[in-house]
Formats: C-alpha cells, structure tokens, sequence
C-alpha cells in the first residue's frame, strides 16, 4: 500500500522516518525463549523512571484470556488452522487495546510483546501503526546458546500459568516443542533487503553483538543505548545511605559535615557487614562529599567518586535526570555498593522496584540500613538489613493533603528536599 507526503510516494515500510512528535510501538521479535518479556519489562520500568508513559501488552495474556486452559505445543503449530484463527483474533485484540492506550489514554509508547516471527504478521502491525500514525521500532532476540535458552526456560516458563502443576521435565520437552513450531515459519528481521527500511535493533546472544538499523529519533535511541547496556547474568546491588552526620545529628538539612561517632559506629559495621557477605568483585561507588566518602574508606578496599550521586541540588524530576548515567552504568556491572544520600537512593529504588513519580519522594531509606536489590525473571526482589546502630530518623511521610493522584510534575516539583 502506497501513500503521498510533499509529492513522494512512500510505501508502508518507510513512511513512519517522516513523522515527528508521534507515539512509538514497539514490537518484539524472536522464537520462545529468547527474554523477550525480560526485555519487554526492563525496558517499560526504565521509559516510565525518565517521564515517557510506557505500557506493555502481552499477547501471551490475551491468549489465555482466550483459551482458557493450555494443553500442548500442538497450540502453536502452524498447521493448526483453528488455533491460527484464535491467535489472530488475540494479536488483533492487543492492538486495538494499543490504540486505546496510545491515543484515549494518552500514553506515548505502547510494548507489543509477542513472538512476531513471521513477515505477515509483522505487516499486519506496520498496517495498523500506518493507520494510526504511530512510530514502529522493532526488536529482535536472537539466541542460539542452548544453555541461555534452557536456563530460561527453567527460570522463567516453570513459573508460567500455562505448566501450573506440571512436572519439569514435562515442561522442558513441551516447551521445546513449542520453538520447534515457532521455527517452521520463523523469518527474522533482514537488514540488507525486505526489511533495510524498518527500524529495529538486534540484540544477539544476550548481548554479545547488536545490529541496529535506522534509528528514527531520541526516543529510539534511548531505546538502543539501555537495550546495549543491561544484562542478564546473576549480580547483587547493595544501596547504603552515608553514616549518620554531625547535621544529620543536630537535624540541619545540606552542607558538607563529616560523619558523627554514630555515624562512624556504621561505617564499621557496614564494613563487618561486607566482609561477611563474601561478595566477588564488588564495586564501591560513593558521592564527592565527605559523609559517603568516610562510609566508604572504612570498608578498606577501593572505591570510585561520582559528582551525580552528590544529594540533591533541585527538584527529584530533575535528579532522574541526572541519576540516569549511574543507572546505565548499574546495568552493565556485576555486584556494586552504593554510598549515597537519601534523595539519589530514592531515585535509584524506584527504578530498581517500578515505583511512580508520585511514590518517589516519600521512599523509605533510613540510616544505617542496607538495601539488597537482587534481579529476579522480571523485576528486582529488595530486602532491608539494618545493621543495629542507632541513628536519628530523617524521614518524613507524604502529607495527608498530597493526592496518590497528581500528575508527576506537580509530585516532583512541590515535594521537600531532605539531605
């Protein structure tokens, strides 16, 4: 199908290079297996931590809905008319809720997480994004390590509502079965023909190489640089506040005041708490200012300075902002200790635990306690250790006239600043 724009005829695979300011789909690709929702999830919790509205429609949601009950990869072959019929009528469904989201409800990037191997139903998507004038970037998973590919399917699919109270073994075979299916009519993504207008990235074997093809604007962009950043191997983040300060002790907010001799008490505590973690190639990272700096020098061990995780200078919406590079640069490490100040563990939590805007401000991060995020399939577990020295409780609680319900700018620029 063809269309005009200024006397050019575009076809539908390159019409969307010429929109601006216009809502983004984007549209995963790859066989079963391949971290497809992983991806899907990270992604959505990331766009919606920097401001951009991001929701994820999930086709294996749909098809349940459906279904009802799942019996066997034969669901997925592609000779299965019946079934063919049904998955259609599902993608369809998810769609027109994407258009509901991306124009009624006002949101600016609809995840669209499916299988989408085939060339058919991949322009089945770019028709419908053409009709309703939204940007289409694709991504594809491509794994071929058989290791990567079961350890996934261990983790993730044992947990899936379609095997409830199935053996593993059952599990494995079946759910192998099910790629094989997948692999009859699986076209993937070709850069240097059919598909050289799209706009897509490539992600290969967990990141181990990528292929990016014609990236449209700063939104996809964004996209491409967190997709090449994170990584899926097993790592701890430990997030610890400074030891107490003198001004944390005498209740006076900013500054930059040493620590107090409870605050020191902590920094060796949190050194005994390191020690016995036995954690292998740990990274320290602290602020530039002299309370998260003496935290960290108690430890004994090397640890780098970072001017951005100085407390806070603004409003948080502007310290989102600001964070960003340490978040980045958190999903490419193994296992890091943080030192920071409330305000910045505050922004790096919320990315961490997908909390709101509106949530961000009133996050509880108390002295002298240890927060350990530790990535799960598809999101972050946290537990709180308090390592049993006393410090003054610099908290507050969202006022009672604070409405759960402002938009973000009015909850980031209206909230008060705690050091």
């Amino acid at each position: 199908m063809l269309m005009k724009l200024k006397g050019q005829v575009l076809d539908k695979r390159s019409w969307a290079s010429h929109m601006t300011n216009s809502p983004t789909l984007i549209v995963m690709v790859g066989l079963p297996a391949r971290g497809k929702t992983y991806v899907s999830k990270k992604l959505t919790r990331y766009l919606n931590w920097i401001g951009v509205p991001t929701k994820v429609f999930n086709l294996g949601q749909y098809r349940r809905e459906a279904v009802k009950s799942y019996k066997s990869y034969e669901f997925f072959r592609h000779d299965n008319e019946e079934a063919m019929k049904i998955r259609k009528e599902c993608a369809l469904a998810a769609l027109k809720d994407v258009k509901i989201y991306l124009t009624d409800e006002k949101g600016q990037i609809a995840v669209f997480d499916a299988t989408n191997t085939t060339r058919e139903r991949r322009d089945l998507i770019l028709d419908f994004a053409r009709d309703n004038a939204f940007k289409v970037f694709f991504v594809e998973s491509v794994c071929d390590d058989p290791d990567v590919i079961a350890a996934n399917i261990k983790e993730v699919k044992v947990s899936s509502p379609d095997y409830a109270d199935c053996e593993e073994d059952r599990i494995m075979d079946d759910f192998l079965k099910r790629i094989e299916c997948y692999k009859v009519t699986y076209e993937p993504l070709d850069p240097d023909d059919y598909d050289k207008d799209l706009s897509f990235i490539k992600v290969i074997n967990v990141g181990r190489r990528f292929l990016v093809n014609r990236v449209q604007d700063y939104i996809q962009s964004k996209i491409v640089y967190y997709l090449m950043n994170i990584h899926v191997y097993p790592r701890t983040i430990y997030l610890s506040r400074h030891g107490e300060s003198e001004y944390n002790s005498i209740g006076r907010l900013g500054g930059d005041s040493g620590l107090s001799s409870r605050g020191k008490q902590y920094a060796e505590a949190l050194r005994q708490f390191v020690d016995e973690q036995k954690i292998p190639d740990l990274k320290v990272w602290t602020s530039q200012l002299r309370r998260t700096i003496q935290t960290a020098e108690a430890l004994g061990v090397p640890y780098e300075q970072w001017k951005i995780l100085n407390e806070i200078d603004a409003s948080y919406q502007d310290l989102v902002q600001r964070v960003e590079p340490v978040i980045m640069e958190l999903e490419r490490q193994g296992n890091v200790l943080v030192i920071a100040h409330q305000a910045v563990m505050r922004c790096l939590i919320a990315y961490f635990m997908d909390k709101g805007a509106d949530e961000l401000p009133y996050l509880k991060c108390p002295l002298h306690t240890v927060l350990k995020l530790t990535p799960v399939a598809y999101g972050c577990k946290m537990e709180s250790v308090y390592l049993n020295v006393e410090a003054v409780n610099t908290h507050r609680d969202r006022p009672l006239n604070v409405s759960l319900n402002r938009t973000r700018e009015e909850a980031l620029s209206t909230v008060p600043h705690h050091k």
